[in-house]
């Protein structure tokens, strides 16, 4: 997958790298406001992705799959 073409980093980082730059373009694309990418949350974790729907914050986890893996959540 051109995704995995990247050296020094494995291919399940460059394909979580790739799903937060395709879902992060969608949200935009549906007209979301991008907030902060990658936030940290000290003793809990990460948070992919934070927007912004008019009064409503939204908080996304992406998990993104091969076509093989695909399925309804």
């Amino acid at each position: 997958m051109f995704f995995l073409k990247k050296k020094g980093k494995s291919p399940h980082l460059l394909r979580g790298e790739w799903g937060e730059r395709c879902a992060k373009k969608e949200l935009q694309r549906l007209g979301l406001e991008f907030l902060i990418q990658n936030y940290k949350v000290e003793g809990v974790g990460e948070i992919d992705l934070i927007f912004r729907d008019q009064a409503c914050l939204c908080f996304v986890e992406v998990k993104p799959r091969q076509l093989s893996e695909m399925s309804r959540p």
